[in-house]
């Protein structure tokens, strides 16, 4: 893809990875580099195959590499805490990790994906009036829980069929699935904005 050509990159810029099994050809990385370039950042986020076979291979080498922090999809949520032993009381928590940065040498697990559907439900409805259920104790659930605990909310209960926002397999606030590609650009949103302030 020509990256270590790329006209918009130097010796300055700030490299980021997007890891997944087939982000190639996804084009996922386009979310983190147009924020990027919307806050004036001299930052790129590369993407990066990587199989499940070699993923602890990737993380240990990690940490020596020009890379500040890696975002990975889906495949590898549950697979990151299992294979680091530096994280966040939120992965501690919730048990899945969306993020690795690197500080001191070291990998640290983090996840940002609770704080990113907490802030779109924010955007869409007054969370202090609003009733919300969760139908399973998945680990993204917990960590939209992790998130939903530090806001004013409304009542939280478990399977509460008229509650305005509904968190299981799938998010639907108000009738509305959220899609992952809308919950993609949040996490792009808040990381580059605290990427650019490390």
């Amino acid at each position: 893809m020509g990256y270590l050509n790329d006209k918009m990159m130097d010796r300055q810029t700030t490299l980021y990875s997007l890891i997944g099994t087939d982000v190639l050809s996804a084009g996922l990385e386009m979310e983190f580099n147009e924020k990027f370039k919307e806050i004036d950042i001299n930052s790129k986020i590369l993407p990066l195959n990587i199989r499940e076979d070699d993923i602890g291979f990737f993380l240990n080498g990690f940490k020596d590499s020009q890379m500040k922090a890696a975002y990975f999809t889906k495949e590898y949520w549950t697979v990151l805490p299992e294979l680091l032993v530096d994280m966040s009381d939120e992965v501690k928590a919730c048990g899945i990790a969306d993020i690795v940065s690197v500080k001191n040498a070291h990998n640290i697990a983090e996840v940002v994906y609770g704080k990113a559907v907490t802030s779109l439900i924010k955007k869409m409805l007054d969370l202090e009036n609003s009733t919300i259920s969760f139908s399973n104790h998945l680990p993204t659930s917990l960590s939209i829980l992790y998130n939903l605990e530090r806001e004013k909310t409304g009542q939280m209960s478990l399977l509460h069929k008229e509650s305005d926002i509904m968190i299981g397999e799938d998010i639907v606030i108000k009738g509305r699935k959220i899609e992952y590609e809308q919950i993609l650009k949040e996490i792009a949103d808040i990381k580059t904005k605290e990427w650019a302030n490390v």
